[in-house]
């Protein structure tokens, strides 16, 4: 029995080369950078479900910060 190869889109395909154009893009046209920002803040606002998963991303962003930064000891004194 030979498995088949489940096929990939033009996204899963072209993925780096597609992020990379996005990126360079976002930073050089201000227009797009203003009209993504606005785009994102009403989806923010608009959907509950995009709102939790972005919480959840920025709280595990955190955490892994946390873990990489070395203890200080907090704000006790010696």
């Amino acid at each position: 029995m030979a498995t088949q190869k489940a096929k990939k889109t033009y996204y899963e395909r072209n993925r780096e080369k597609i992020l990379l154009k996005m990126k360079q893009r976002y930073q050089q046209d201000p227009d797009y950078r203003e009209k993504t920002k606005q785009l994102a803040r009403k989806r923010y606002h608009e959907d509950e479900a995009y709102r939790k998963a972005t919480i959840e991303r920025a709280k595990k962003r955190y955490r892994e910060m946390k873990a990489k930064k070395p203890s200080t000891g907090g704000n006790r004194k010696a």
